[in-house]
C-alpha cells in the first residue's frame, strides 16, 4: 500500500496531461500554477478510487466499522483541538534536533504542499484549488492508509506499542522528505495514539486537514 500509490501515479500520470490539455484547448483557464493544483486533484481522485476498489476486493470488509472506525457523533472536537494543538508543538520542537542530526538538509527543496499553498499567480482562486487535494484529499486517504490499515495491519504481528512506531517512521518516509522524517515520523505516531484512543478515524482525519490548512491560510495571510 505504501509502494502502489507510487506505482500508480506513473500509469495515471501521462492520461491525467492529456485530460487536462484538452481542458486548456476547450478555454478552460488553467495557468501553470493551476494546472499543477488540478493534476494533484485529478491523479489522487483517480489514485483513490483505483486503490480503494482494490482493497474492497482483496479484503471486503475492511471499509466497515470492523476496521475504519469512524464516528460523527460523540465527543471529537476536544481530542481534535487537544491534538492538533499537542501535534504543532511536538513538531516544533523536534524538527530543531533534525536540524542538528542532518544541517544538511535543513535547507532543502520545498515539499508539494509548500510549493501549492504558494501559487505563482497569488490569486485567492488558484490558492483555494490548490488546497483541495492537500486539504481534503490527503487526509481521507493517507490516514485510511496510514491509521486504519497499516496501523492495524501491524498490529496482528507486534504489539501496538511497536506498532504505533513502525507505522509513524513508515508515515513520515512516505512523504519522501528526509530533512522532515523525524517530525514527520513523531506527527505520524501521534495521530496513530489519538487514533487508538479515541477510537474514531475522524479525530487524525481532522487534525491532518487543519495540519494543512493553516499553511494555505498562512499564505493567504501573508505569514
Amino acid at each position: 500500500l505504501l509502494v502502489a500509490p507510487l506505482v500508480c501515479q506513473r500509469a495515471i500520470g501521462p492520461v491525467v496531461d492529456v485530460l487536462l490539455d484538452a481542458l486548456v484547448v476547450f478555454g478552460v483557464p488553467l495557468n501553470p500554477a493551476r494546472l499543477l493544483s488540478s493534476r494533484l486533484i485529478f491523479e489522487q481522485l483517480s489514485l483513490y478510487l483505483i486503490l480503494g476498489k482494490l482493497v474492497s476486493v482483496r479484503h471486503p470488509t475492511f471499509f466497515s466499522r470492523e476496521w475504519v472506525r469512524f464516528r460523527t457523533r460523540g465527543p471529537w472536537l476536544l481530542p481534535v483541538l487537544g491534538g492538533y494543538t499537542a501535534s504543532l508543538a511536538l513538531f516544533n520542537l523536534v524538527e530543531p534536533i533534525n536540524q542538528l542530526l542532518l544541517p544538511h538538509l535543513a535547507y532543502g527543496p520545498e515539499g508539494v504542499v509548500a510549493k501549492l499553498a504558494n501559487p505563482s499567480d497569488r490569486s485567492a482562486a488558484t490558492l483555494l484549488l490548490s488546497s483541495i487535494a492537500p486539504c481534503i484529499g490527503a487526509p481521507l486517504f493517507e490516514e485510511l492508509q496510514s491509521r486504519a490499515f497499516i496501523l492495524q495491519a501491524l498490529t496482528a504481528a507486534v504489539p501496538l506499542s511497536l506498532a504505533l512506531l513502525i507505522s509513524g517512521i513508515l508515515f513520515g518516509a512516505q512523504h519522501l522528505q528526509i530533512g522532515l522524517l523525524l517530525p514527520l515520523s513523531v506527527t505520524g505516531y501521534i495521530w496513530g495514539v489519538l487514533y487508538v484512543n479515541s477510537n474514531n478515524l475522524l479525530v487524525p482525519m481532522l487534525i491532518h486537514a487543519l495540519w494543512n490548512a493553516r499553511i494555505f491560510l498562512g499564505s493567504c495571510l501573508g505569514l
